[in-house]
């Protein structure tokens, strides 16, 4: 999860098969977040009222037929979209440290981010910090554990028996999630900036990192997280990263999308950028494309077949 911001979408449940639109439906205020996911044909979900949920949908993850929804001051839902043009809701749970009395500023509150492993999701609670759900039947989610964290948990990632909490103006917080009911604080490092988003790719985080960019933590040892090589750019926004491979792709704002060479994780180089129209504040990459949510542009296709030369393809406006 990034600074998270709403975006008025008009494809909020999108079928796709190639570059081609087979269904849609209107709607209303959501966060696109890994919104197009690989299922067989592409899938695009996420939780609004007339499908009976409450809240705000900031993140969206799909495992199977089954989308997991970090929908704001309303916890967790799960869809099933085994039918995409017809998704159900299925189960849902609150989480239950969320205050709606605390003030968290312009970031948005409740449940923000979400990852799925095995048989929990993991949450990004915002001030609330980690919180662990288990996901055994997706009927009746249930609240297991919990973990605080000092800044503001706007992402995580999942890694063996490790989560990732991007904690805003706190860096990157580790956890030990052998035992999920009871996750063990297990180190931390501060970043330059204010963490975002995380992504792992084998030994190291990649850290959105608002205005220090793209940061690089070796997690070899969980316990030690340290700070190896970041790359800042100037007018740098970064709010989300997906990487593929030797490449991190950052959603960078009002500049658009960065491509960045990761071959040599601590010495990170900008081999690429592509303005997108509007602000690039979520990605998600799949073959070779980038589908990227620009704000009030909505829906942007980067093509990213050749890292070095993005191309933008199409969009969705979502006005």
């Amino acid at each position: 999860m990034r600074a998270r911001q709403c975006v008025r979408a008009a494809l909020l449940a999108l079928v796709m098969h190639g570059m081609g639109v087979l269904g849609s439906v209107s709607g209303e205020c959501i966060h696109y977040e890994n919104y197009l996911h690989r299922v067989s044909p592409w899938i695009q979900a996420s939780c609004f009222p007339w499908w009976g949920c409450e809240g705000s949908a900031y993140d969206l993850t799909i495992v199977g037929t089954l989308a997991y929804i970090a929908n704001g001051t309303a916890g967790l839902q799960v869809i099933d979209i085994a039918t995409p043009q017809s998704p159900q809701i299925i189960g849902s749970v609150n989480t239950p440290d969320y205050n709606p009395q605390r003030p968290v500023g312009y970031l948005p509150p409740g449940v923000l981010d979400v990852a799925v492993s095995g048989h929990h999701a993991y949450l990004a609670g915002g001030e609330e910090g980690l919180q662990v759900i288990d996901i055994t039947d997706p009927t009746s989610p249930r609240f297991v554990g919990s973990a605080n964290t000092p800044g503001i948990a706007l992402g995580v990632a999942v890694s063996g028996h490790h989560a990732f909490i991007a904690d805003y103006y706190s860096g990157l917080r580790v956890f030990d999630v052998s035992n999920p009911q009871n996750p063990e604080f297990a180190g931390n490092v501060d970043t330059p900036g204010t963490a975002h988003a995380v992504a792992i790719s084998g030994v190291y985080a990649y850290i959105a990192d608002g205005g220090a960019g793209l940061q690089v933590v070796d997690i070899s040892n969980p316990r030690s997280p340290k700070r190896v090589g970041g790359l800042t750019m100037t007018r740098a926004s970064a709010v989300d990263v997906v990487v593929v491979g030797d490449h991190a792709f950052v959603a960078n704002g009002i500049t658009g999308i960065l491509v960045v060479d990761i071959t040599n994780p601590s010495l990170p180089r900008l081999v690429a950028s592509l303005d997108t129209p509007g602000e690039a504040r979520d990605l998600f990459v799949s073959g070779s494309y980038a589908f990227v949510a620009a704000g009030n542009s909505g829906l942007q296709v980067i093509e990213i077949a050749n890292p070095t030369h993005p191309r933008l393809m199409s969009g969705w406006d979502s006005f």
